[in-house]
């Protein structure tokens, strides 16, 4: 069987004053909302997953028929494969016209042209495939030719895919139960079935979604951050606002060195150069859950980011994420 993912929630008001009374029939068309409404906010969850931002834009040098990454995102593992998309403003200050395109792992999106002598930032949509199973690391990539420094990204965030249409009423990998509307109408009776199906929605497709609350990425191209230095140094802040959760999990991308957060250390790992790697050749390292419950819902707090070299040898983040876990 099948359900229809609504395009729109339904904001009907389908309270009634001083409650059900006794013996009172549940109406079929209140029922109808509650099922689109669930469904609609199962198909449309999509918060970010990582945040990109550059005064002087992340810069592609000539890449003759080559991808390079302007950026590397880390991504906590989303077992539905629900697919990510990058919304982002791009220049192209060259004559001709050249293309972007998302990499998630081993996935690649399509490329989007970029139009030759675009000197004021255009809005674009990348999408892409992800995995089913385990953390991955996304890119947003730029392919130049001969031209040096004429493609540009500025800004953008990376978002999860939502559903939409027709989609299998089966439970999601993740555990999802869509509403099914498909034995129920006015001449029908309203089951416990029904009732099951909308229990734990919400906080379900909260928990199978993971969400960043912060985020650092760097331009992996001209300004990775580098440092011979064996004592920590500091890289930024992450500033994040607690909304509902307690435990957060940080996810680095970088090579030979070290990232203190909060005091906690987390090594990065080898990794080979992350402007001309492709993404699927890249691994990120997580913190774990770390237990963030003496912060105040709705209270700004930042985090300091530092970073060192183990060895004394050249050390390079990439990009830190900081995502939100359960309670």
């Amino acid at each position: 069987m099948t359900v229809s993912i609504p395009a729109a929630y339904d904001p009907t008001d389908i309270s009634i004053s001083g409650g059900v009374a006794t013996g009172q029939l549940i109406t079929s068309s209140a029922v109808q909302v509650l099922i689109n409404n669930h469904n609609f906010v199962g198909g449309n969850f999509c918060p970010t997953v990582g945040n990109a931002f550059s005064i002087e834009g992340y810069t592609a040098p000539n890449t003759g028929t080559d991808y390079q990454n302007f950026f590397v995102c880390p991504v906590k593992e989303q077992v539905d494969g629900r697919g990510l998309q990058f919304v982002g403003y791009f220049t192209n200050s060259s004559s001709s016209d050249l293309v972007v395109r998302l990499a998630c792992k081993n996935d690649t999106g399509a490329d989007v042209t970029i139009p030759a002598s675009t000197t004021t930032p255009v809005q674009k949509t990348l999408t892409c495939d992800t995995p089913t199973s385990g953390n991955f690391v996304a890119a947003v990539q730029g392919k130049t030719g001969s031209e040096n420094n004429a493609l540009k990204c500025y800004s953008g965030s990376l978002y999860w895919l939502g559903k939409s249409g027709s989609q299998s009423s089966a439970p999601t990998t993740s555990g999802f139960v869509w509403g099914q509307t498909a034995q129920h109408a006015s001449t029908y009776p309203f089951t416990v079935e029904h009732v099951n199906r909308l229990l734990g929605g919400p906080a379900k497709i909260w928990k199978a979604t993971p969400q960043c609350t912060s985020s650092m990425l760097l331009d992996v191209i001209v300004r990775p951050f580098q440092t011979t230095s064996t004592s920590f140094v500091l890289v930024g802040y992450m500033p994040t606002i607690p909304r509902g959760w307690d435990l957060i999990d940080f996810l680095v991308v970088g090579s030979n060195g070290v990232v203190q957060i909060d005091g906690a250390n987390i090594t990065t790992g080898s990794n080979s150069a992350a402007a001309t790697t492709d993404p699927g050749s890249l691994t990120s390292v997580a913190s774990g859950n770390r237990d963030f419950s003496n912060l105040k819902d709705g209270i700004p707090y930042v985090h300091e980011v530092y970073f060192k070299s183990t060895d004394g040898n050249s050390a390079f983040l990439y990009s830190v994420v900081a995502f939100n876990g359960d309670k």
